[in-house]
């Protein structure tokens, strides 16, 4: 691997330093990844600079969280079954924990929409007909 950096180094172990807050990246990015496309970080609608800089903390702030408590949370049972909902195959990882949550997410979204709405049953089954899931009746 080669890493070019503007910072002088001038030792092994400031190399090495560099290096290990290199292999960070992949985190940060990970997290950036899932808040873009399960949080749509990029749809917010707000303005005010200190709500932007409130939401990205929180937002940064758990998804670090997350990353640094992994083998752990990988033992908890609610985890698991979020992974499960990624159709997982039995595999416990970051990917199907963070593809859960989207099933999640949405899962809520579809079910604040229809309380919003005032969707009957009857209503949802027509419109799962539509997109050609459930029973249609």
């Amino acid at each position: 691997m080669l890493l070019i950096s503007t910072l002088e180094i001038t030792s092994y172990l400031d190399a090495k330093e560099i290096y290990h807050i290199y292999l960070h990246r992949s985190k940060i990015e990970g997290v950036f990844k899932f808040l873009k496309d399960v949080l749509g970080w990029e749809e917010y609608q707000v303005r005010d600079w200190e709500s932007i800089k409130n939401i990205i903390s929180i937002c940064y702030f758990i998804g670090g969280y997350f990353y640094e408590i992994e083998s752990e949370l990988i033992k908890d049972e609610t985890v698991q079954m979020i992974c499960n909902l990624a159709k997982n195959k039995g595999i416990i990882s970051r990917r199907f924990f963070l593809e859960g949550l989207q099933v999640l997410l949405t899962a809520w979204h579809l079910e604040n929409f229809k309380i919003q709405n005032n969707i009957s049953d009857e209503m949802f089954k027509q419109m799962q007909a539509y997109a050609g899931i459930g029973n249609g009746t």
